[in-house]
């Protein structure tokens, strides 16, 4: 079940969720594959807050869609204020800080 889950999430990621560097244009793809990768470690640390790695992996694989999704989705929003800088940088902060707080009560409750 696990596998299917994994590639279900592999197809949706690949081709389902829009680049979201496409509002700077031609070099959205150029930055796509330069910053992109920075999603994955940062999706799998946001999972680590809620999950335990092995325990069902089915599950895993639906949250890791999910937050990856969530990721896209912000960074995209992040991107449509371009070239607004103060907009980009405030929409990235807000985010950032909403993380770290989700992080802090999670491990508080635990």
């Amino acid at each position: 079940m696990h596998r299917i889950i994994y590639l279900v999430g592999f197809l949706i990621r690949q081709f389902a969720l829009p680049n979201p560097f496409t509002p700077f244009g031609d070099s959205a793809d150029s930055i796509n594959l330069i910053v992109g990768g920075v999603f994955v470690p940062l999706s799998y640390s946001m999972v680590s807050l809620i999950y335990e790695r092995g325990s069902a992996p089915a599950w895993g694989s639906i949250l890791f869609t999910i937050v990856y999704a969530i990721n896209t989705g912000v960074t995209y929003l992040v991107c449509l204020a371009y070239p607004t800088a103060w907009l980009m940088v405030l929409i990235a902060v807000a985010y950032f800080a909403l993380y770290l707080f989700a992080a802090y009560k999670l491990r508080e409750a635990q």
